[in-house]
């Protein structure tokens, strides 16, 4: 990797995990490649990365046998307030990661994971996309590390996003959309229930986000990024990235409504990260980059 590490202290002092702060609100989160790094965007000057933080299997403090799991990276979202980062692997498996000590709250082996998020109760729902033990929806309980509490097959599952408001998750396949409730949710054999499938348009469907309107979601395909009305129930092509094939990671800044995505160059992955509104270029050099999220959820 030619990433020029800056490493900069930051201390941050939160008193609403819902505020949105702005002295991290210029971070962004970045895997891809062997670590996970957390740069800011505003001191990113050229091609040089401004890196505050960064993370890696191969020096945390997960066990031995598990760290080749965690080798590529492709999956990074803050969660509370971003102060943990939720990390998974196309080697086999996700960790949720303090961002103050390193330490690994939870680990667990998924199949080709590739994405996760934190559910109510203190759960993790982790997608497995294509390969041995993959193909599935798998439910955790943080203070049980590698024990499946509930798991429910999709094939070449890729991103899964909850809804706190409308308590519904949503999760994405190959050429489906799905659409769950949590069953039994507060008692010791937890599950989720299948509500509806929607066919999405287009194949091999893959990050699955939020958007700045909470009734929308964004996700995309081989070949295009769409937009979808969970009132209405319908997808519609997202005009600035339409058209746009191998898109990767969409993510909007929540104050200045900027656009960060990653599309594949070569394979699946990039060595650029590109903006929208406006528009913008930040080159990596030889780092791999998988997905970006803005820090601040």
């Amino acid at each position: 990797m030619n990433f020029l590490l800056i490493f900069t202290p930051i201390f941050l002092f939160f008193s609403s995990p819902n505020l949105i702060h702005k002295d991290k609100i210029s971070e962004l989160i970045v895997c891809g490649d062997t670590a996970v790094y957390i740069l800011d965007y505003n001191k990113t000057k050229d091609s040089i990365p401004h890196i505050t933080w960064h993370w890696s299997a191969s020096d945390s403090d997960l066990p031995a046998s598990f760290r080749r799991k965690m080798r590529t990276t492709d999956e990074c979202k803050p969660l509370h307030d971003g102060r943990q980062i939720l990390i998974t692997s196309s080697g086999g498996g996700v960790v949720l990661v303090d961002r103050k000590t390193k330490a690994s709250i939870f680990y667990a082996q998924v199949g080709n994971a590739h994405s996760a998020e934190f559910l109510s109760n203190n759960r993790i729902v982790v997608t497995g996309s294509t390969g041995d033990k993959g193909n599935c929806l798998n439910v955790y309980d943080l203070s049980h590390s590698d024990k499946v509490i509930y798991s429910d097959s999709l094939y070449s599952a890729h991103g899964v996003v909850w809804d706190q408001e409308s308590q519904i998750l949503y999760a994405i396949g190959y050429d489906e959309l799905r659409k769950y409730s949590l069953r039994n949710w507060d008692s010791s054999s937890p599950g989720i229930e299948l509500i509806k499938t929607f066919k999405i348009p287009g194949i091999s469907g893959h990050d699955l986000n939020s958007t700045l309107d909470k009734d929308q979601l964004i996700l995309t395909e081989t070949n295009s990024v769409w937009i979808f009305n969970k009132i209405e129930e319908t997808f519609e092509e997202y005009i600035p990235l339409a058209g746009y094939d191998h898109v990767k990671s969409v993510d909007f800044h929540p104050i200045t409504k900027q656009v960060v995505y990653i599309k594949a160059e070569e394979e699946w992955w990039s060595y650029n990260i590109y903006f929208k509104n406006p528009d913008k270029r930040i080159y990596v050099g030889d780092t791999r980059i998988y997905k970006v999220r803005w820090n601040y959820r």
